[in-house]
């Protein structure tokens, strides 16, 4: 038996079908009331259903949002998160409250003004199939697919004041849920924010595995056998980043190093040095090392060590077995020579021995050798 034909575009279907991802683009010049009929106020929560698959062949109709008007975005958004369910949506780009009264007053317009606790006038989800590809290559390798297929399939929701007792709601103005892709549960499924819709406390254990030093792939089953998302192995390594990135928090790479040196002069007999643009940290080991075996010095010059681009300026000596050995690390911002001088001068005063060097090698730039004769 055939699937009733879905009604024209901008009204309900007769039937549900399974959602499809919807994000929220665009901005509105005109006012709701211009643009778009009057939403009808009567609010009702029903439960909302669909099928599970169709057809590709089948014109693909989402299920039409049974409740139309709302107290506030708060109201809205907790609706919302029950539809997401089924028709998986993703906020973006809004126009706010502030935006849209200064447009009324750009405009001299009779209309009233946003209160501002609204926050945003309208938001237009739109199908995260919408938009057309833009390639940005050479064409030597054209890219085969693209979510991007111009899907019209979109709903927006805009503040109105109400006539009759002269109070602000949010009130649905449009649909238009005919898809012109297939919409099946399988594809719903994979898409990155059904996939990671992980639940808290699995997350909450996820993130004591992380902690504790566990690999992705531990990661990665753990999620799979204790929720129903489709996660895979790149899901997992983000969600690491993320998480590292969050522990860090706002303090910059310099905050972050002067804090390691600290930790790390306060171990006993190392020593830990913070200079405007030169950090040496230096071991009791390493003194030592330097203290029975003063003859030979290599100097060198490590570039690029990470992200931030700093350098590590390293000092070395050779053992009984002619094995080089660390004996003093300082990262340097630059290779300017007071930089360079000050970490020399830093492996003077606090190794005694250096006077008992009797080869020095500095690889990157010979006129640092004065520093240490």
């Amino acid at each position: 038996m055939d699937p009733p034909a879905p009604g024209p575009v901008g009204t309900e279907a007769t039937s549900c079908q399974p959602p499809t991802q919807l994000t929220v683009t665009g901005k509105r010049k005109a006012t709701c009331d211009e643009a778009y009929t009057t939403a009808d106020n009567a609010a009702t929560s029903r439960n909302i259903t669909g099928s599970t698959d169709t057809g590709d062949n089948r014109l693909n109709v989402g299920s039409d949002m049974q409740r139309r008007s709302f107290s506030s975005w708060q109201a809205c958004e907790a609706y919302l998160s029950e539809y997401e369910g089924l028709t998986f949506q993703v906020m973006a780009k809004v126009q706010t409250a502030v935006a849209r009264n200064k447009a009324i007053d750009c405009e001299n317009s009779s209309a009233r003004l946003i209160p501002l606790e609204w926050k945003f006038y309208a938001k237009t989800y739109e199908c995260t199939h919408a938009g057309i590809y833009q390639a940005r290559g050479e064409g030597k390798r054209s890219r085969q697919e693209s979510r991007a297929l111009d899907c019209k399939a979109q709903f927006i929701l805009c503040v109105r004041c109400n006539g009759q007792n002269g109070e602000f709601t949010l009130c649905v103005t449009k649909t238009t849920l005919v898809h012109n892709h297939a919409l099946s549960l399988r594809t719903f499924q994979h898409y990155p924010s059904t996939r990671l819709a992980i639940p808290n406390e699995v997350m909450d254990t996820v993130d004591v595995l992380q902690r504790s030093g566990e690999k992705s792939k531990r990661l990665l089953k753990y999620i799979r056998e204790n929720s129903s998302c489709k996660v895979v192995g790149r899901d997992v390594h983000n969600l690491v980043a993320r998480r590292k990135a969050s522990e860090s928090g706002s303090s910059t790479v310099a905050d972050r190093l002067h804090k390691w040196v600290a930790e790390f002069a306060n171990e006993p007999g190392n020593i830990g040095r913070v200079f405007v643009s030169t950090v040496t940290e230096k071991t009791r080991a390493m003194r030592e090392m330097f203290k029975r075996f003063p003859e030979v010095l290599l100097i060198d010059v490590t570039h690029g060590t990470n992200v931030s681009k700093y350098k590590v300026f390293s000092f070395m000596t050779h053992d009984a077995f002619g094995h080089g050995q660390y004996v003093q690390h300082a990262v340097v911002q630059n290779e300017g020579y007071e930089t360079l001088l000050t970490a020399i001068e830093t492996f003077k005063k606090h190794n005694p021995d250096w006077t008992k060097v009797v080869i020095d090698r500095l690889h990157r730039d010979e006129r640092f050798e004065d520093g240490v004769s």
